[in-house]
């Protein structure tokens, strides 16, 4: 009996071949590298993908634009929305962002997105 050898099998594949450790790594190297190939994918059409609900728009009294001196720019909070004049032209634009929906703020050359 001292001249008997065991030989350990592991679990073989559908060809029948023997299923090695290297193979077994190789293997779930490439599901994690695949899993994190489609969850970039995913993360990148989200991220770009317009996140802002428009609506009706609303209509809303601010004054009369003689209240307003030219080079005015105000930002009116609540409304989401900033009124500049300029010369003789007034303009109301919207402080949410078209890309992410964030608010906008003033800046010193126009506006500033978060």
């Amino acid at each position: 009996m001292s001249g008997m050898t065991k030989t350990q099998t592991g679990p073989e594949d559908a060809n029948g071949q023997q299923v090695t450790r290297r193979r077994m790594l190789a293997w779930l190297t490439g599901i994690g590298f695949a899993g994190s190939a489609v969850i970039s994918v995913i993360s990148n059409l989200v991220f770009i993908k317009p996140r802002v609900t428009y609506s009706e728009p609303s209509r809303l009294s601010v004054g009369k634009p003689d209240d307003f001196p030219p080079g005015t720019r105000l930002a009116l909070g609540p409304e989401r929305m900033c009124l500049v004049r300029e010369e003789n032209r007034v303009a109301a634009i919207s402080t949410t962002c078209t890309h992410l929906g964030c608010i906008v703020g003033l800046s010193e050359t126009g506006f500033a997105c978060p």
